[in-house]
């Protein structure tokens, strides 16, 4: 029983690790986001939050993420 805690602790420390990293990562951009470009473009809507910034993130990572692999 204290194996399965121990693993169940360790499988939820590991996702918290995982959120706090991509939220981490996710802040720059929505710092330049709301900073730079909500500024110089006209007709944008509100402010981007801390969730759209990671969900940017995200989404540009699927979109421009190489999926080609080399065999050296």
């Amino acid at each position: 029983m204290d194996k399965l805690l121990a693993g169940l602790f360790l499988f939820l420390g590991f996702i918290a690790l995982i959120l706090i990293i991509g939220l981490l990562i996710s802040w720059p951009l929505m710092l330049l986001w709301n900073g730079c470009l909500v500024g110089t473009v006209a007709g944008i809507g509100p402010l981007t939050s801390i969730w759209h910034a990671w969900g940017i993130l995200i989404l540009s990572a699927f979109l421009f993420k190489s999926t080609t692999t080399s065999s050296k």
